[in-house]
């Protein structure tokens, strides 16, 4: 079976992913995360592709990469091999250490370049790693925001970027803090939380412009379904997936009023 040919970024940007094989924690250790962090420095010395963002998990990595569709290739080719040489080395195991071919998704608009760097390093916080961003180590939060960093990876002209947009570190920082309703590439528990999360924002907002209650919407197949259509011009779900959401929420809400009777 040929694989399926990626897509090309007009852009040449692309937010990367690549996780452990069956979701195994190949950087769970710190010596493994600088490896991987190390490795990419010395590969985007031999190779054309800049690194405006960054962040290894224990189990996945989250990058946003500037390239030639081809060069990337190459480059993540290179440095997904050159780590699992060393990690199966080190840890004496053979077998596969990542899940298949890493995962890429096109960034071509400038708002959507600065929302996937936000999304990349608030991932440690969302997850419940560290309650604020600039205390995770290995993200690029720290370069941008001029503290001290393990591994200077940044593309040169990423600091520059960040302040013709933000014109201060502060205001970078606080940029962070804003909630958004864009959706990107991730595993998949993170990737399933983020679509509920953001779809409750809507229906929050749905709720208060309609002038409904939770229980009147959830009782009403006209509203659901006039709904729906937002979500799916929104977040670009599909209708199967925004109704399996809608109806966890509406059953939660209605629990709660069954609760709130029966006392």
């Amino acid at each position: 079976m040929t694989r399926r040919s990626r897509e090309e970024s007009k852009s040449r940007l692309y937010h990367i992913m690549v996780c452990g094989n069956n979701r195994e924690a190949v950087f769970y250790a710190e010596k493994e995360k600088l490896r991987f962090l190390n490795e990419m420095k010395k590969l985007a010395e031999k190779f054309p592709v800049a690194v405006y963002a960054y962040c290894v998990m224990n189990d996945h990595v989250h990058l946003l990469l500037r390239s030639e569709k081809k060069m990337l290739e190459k480059y993540m080719h290179s440095l997904n091999t050159r780590y699992s040489c060393e990690y199966n080395c080190r840890h004496e195991r053979q077998g596969h250490v990542f899940s298949g071919r890493y995962e890429s998704q096109c960034i071509e608009k400038e708002q959507e370049f600065w929302n996937c760097i936000k999304y990349i390093h608030n991932h440690p916080k969302e997850t419940g790693v560290v309650k604020e961003i600039q205390k995770y180590p290995y993200s690029s939060i720290r370069e941008y925001l001029g503290m001290r960093s393990s591994s200077n990876l940044l593309y040169s002209a990423a600091k520059k970027k960040m302040k013709s947009q933000f014109k201060t570190r502060y205001n970078f920082q606080a940029f962070h803090e804003e909630t958004d309703l864009n959706l990107f590439l991730d595993v998949k528990e993170e990737k399933e939380r983020k679509q509920i999360q953001a779809t409750q924002k809507l229906l929050d907002d749905f709720l208060k412009k309609n002038q409904l209650r939770q229980g009147e919407f959830c009782m009403s197949a006209r509203s659901r379904s006039i709904f729906a259509e937002e979500v799916h011009m929104r977040l670009d779900l599909s209708y199967r997936r925004i109704r399996e959401i809608v109806s966890e929420i509406c059953e939660e809400i209605l629990n709660k009023v069954d609760i709130k009777t029966a006392m």
